[in-house]
Parts: structure tokens; sequence; C-alpha cells
């Protein structure tokens, strides 16, 4: 009878276990179920933020860079240079790496490109008589593209040794996202695309020309996008008409082609789906005005996001935008209005879904020279 007793006192006690476990499990469960509503022991979830980096030319030749919070819009950290000093500047997908490159450095002598560690400013590669107007990272952050100037270049990243490289005057350029191949435009030569292979020693280069559906000769203008299927790219007839065209990426051939306007500046929503793309609107050599035009992967639209004229930008100056930096978490994108070398004007900060301006940055004189966004989010 004893052995009985026991044996029940065993059997109870394992199930006293049994529930006890569960009844924890159900308790984590709610825990990380809950919401911020229901759930006042859930820490609350930190607002992202992201590092903007600014440069614009003040009284001449006084040269900033700013870097501001995204959060806060404070200035983080600013320097002083006298003279340019540096042409274009891309961050790593990572954010951990920021690349420089200059076309000409008057006081140097020559082209160079740099990169640092973004946290602690160190560089960590230096090339000196190699630089250009454009830097691409590839997807993968394992090459670096360089154009505009009288320069191709294909270097290693982040030590900057040189895979391709070609004394040529050159316009835009993009990676494919999963194959090593380039795809540039040549200042002398916009009626064709040229096709850099750079997964063999001696890079193969092949070109394919640009043409709308008629077969009428195009030249190319503005920046490049590519798909794992499609190069997407501005293309025009010189003050007739200007398409939107998507060549393929294995065979070359036009695959679509919409009528559009010559944009200048393009930021791609980490949707994957949505193109903001910029332009602007010239009285001579000036512009005076602008909008955001949205492109839809998805769909194959084009229309209108921001019409010209159509945004308040706070002070009645015109919209003027040029560059556009989105934020990866897609809440919002910073535009650069002005810039480009022609005025001061302010970044806007716009909400994607309602297209308001949420914050603006100014500064006092001179003009804009370029805006870039760290990936990394810093509140984390």
């Amino acid at each position: 009878m004893a052995g009985t007793s026991l044996r029940k006192a065993e059997i109870y006690v394992k199930k006293q276990g049994v529930v006890y476990l569960i009844g924890i499990v159900l308790i984590m469960l709610a825990l990380f179920s809950c919401d911020d509503h229901d759930c006042p022991n859930c820490p609350e979830p930190k607002e992202p933020d992201y590092e903007l980096l600014y440069s614009y030319v003040g009284q001449y030749p006084d040269t900033y860079v700013l870097t501001y919070s995204s959060k806060s819009g404070e200035i983080l950290d600013s320097a002083l240079y006298q003279g340019n000093p540096f042409d274009n500047v891309v961050f790593s997908h990572d954010g951990e790496y920021a690349c420089y490159t200059s076309n000409y450095d008057l006081e140097l002598g020559a082209s160079e490109t740099w990169v640092t560690h973004w946290a602690t400013r160190d560089t960590i590669a230096y090339r000196s008589g190699i630089g250009a107007l454009a830097a691409y990272l590839s997807t993968d952050d394992q090459y670096l593209l360089l154009t505009g100037g009288n320069i191709v270049a294909i270097l290693s990243f982040p030590d900057l040794a040189t895979l391709y490289l070609d004394s040529v005057s050159s316009g835009a350029g993009a990676f494919h996202p999963s194959r090593k191949i380039a795809y540039v435009s040549l200042e002398r030569a916009r009626d064709s695309i040229y096709v850099i292979d750079f997964s063999q020693e001696t890079p193969p280069i092949r070109s394919f020309p640009l043409h709308n559906a008629d077969g009428t000769k195009l030249l190319s203008q503005g920046p490049f996008m590519c798909t794992n299927t499609s190069l997407v790219l501005n293309a025009a007839i010189p003050k007739v008409v200007t398409y939107l065209q998507f060549y393929d990426t294995n065979d070359f051939g036009l695959r679509n082609e919409l009528v559009a306007r010559n944009y200048v500046g393009l930021g791609r929503h980490p949707d994957s789906t949505r193109v903001f793309l910029s332009y602007l609107t010239f009285i001579g050599n000036f512009p005076v005005s602008g909008g955001i035009d949205l492109y839809n992967i998805e769909t194959n639209t084009l229309q209108p996001w921001i019409a010209e004229g159509k945004l308040d930008s706070g002070t009645g100056e015109p919209f003027v935008p040029s560059q556009i930096e989105v934020l990866p978490d897609g809440s919002s994108m910073f535009v650069l209005s002005g810039g480009n070398g022609f005025w001061l004007g302010p970044i806007l900060q716009l909400n994607t879904a309602t297209k308001e301006v949420m914050k603006r940055f100014d500064n006092t004189d001179g003009f804009s020279r370029l805006i870039r966004l760290n990936p990394k989010n810093v509140a984390e």
C-alpha cells in the first residue's frame, strides 16, 4: 500500500509540474503577443533614427559638410573645408562604411577615392589618381563602380583594389543586382549602353543601342537603375520626347517604354515596388520648378506623385527637387530642393504616405551640393 501511495504522489507532482510549465509558457506568449495598448510592461518601440549627410557651399570657397539626425533634425557633426572636399559619397548597405570620391582635387592635383569607417571616421582605404563624379556600390557591398569625368572604374570594396579601369568620358552607371555586370553610358556615345562583365579576369565589353519602339535612335540621360530582369533608364530624342525605358538584361531587347520626363533624381522605396523620380523645369539653363513622379514596378505604371507647383515647401519658394533619399523604413524621404549647384534650397523631409512636409532643413547662403542617407538605424 505504501508503494501505491508513493506512486500516486509521484504522478501528482509530475502533473503539477506540467501545469506549472504550461502556465509559464502561456504567460510568456501573452507577453510577447501583446500590443502597445494592452501591455504596460512591454518596452516602448524606439523611433528609428538615421544620419543624413549634407554638403553645401557657403561664401566661396567655403564648403560645409553637416550630419543631421533624421529623428530630431539636429546637427550631429559639422566640418568646414576650403574648397571641394569630394564630388560624391555612397554608403555601404549596412551603414558601416562611407566611400568618398573626387573627380579632381585642386590642391592634390589629381582625382582620389577613399573609404572611411563611418562611426569613427577612420580612413581604411585610399586611392590617389582614381576618382569620379558618381559612385555606385553593388548590392553585396563587394564592388564599387565609378563614373562621371574621364573615367570608368570598377574597384573591390572596401579595399579599393582595381578590377577594371579605363580613361574615357562617362555618364551614369549601374550594377546588376546579382551578377558581376556593370552598365555605363559614355558621353561621346550616348546612343548606346556599354556592358562590362567583370566576372572574368579580362572583362569583355559589349554594347547595345538605344531606340524607341519605332526603331528611332535615342540618347541616354539621367540616372539608371537595374533589376534582375531589366535595365531601366531615361532615353530621349532631345527636345522632342523623353522615355522611361526597360531593356532586358539578358538579350538587351527593348521590353517596354513609357513617355516620361528627364529625371534627375531617383529614390527606391524599400517595398521594392515604388520608385520615386524627380524632374526639373528650366527657363534657359536655370531650374524654376519641378515635381516627383512615381513608377510602380508591379503595375508598370508611371504617374505624378507631386505635380509641378503643387507642394507648399513652407516659405513660398518653388519646389525644385533634385536628389531623393528614402528612409530604410519607408516612412519618409529627404528631398534636396535646389541643389546641383543652383542655389541653397531647403532639404525637405516628406511623409511617403501623405506627402506632407515633416521637417525642413535650412541654411543661409550659397548653394547645395548633395545629400546622402546612411541606412543604419542608430536608435537600435
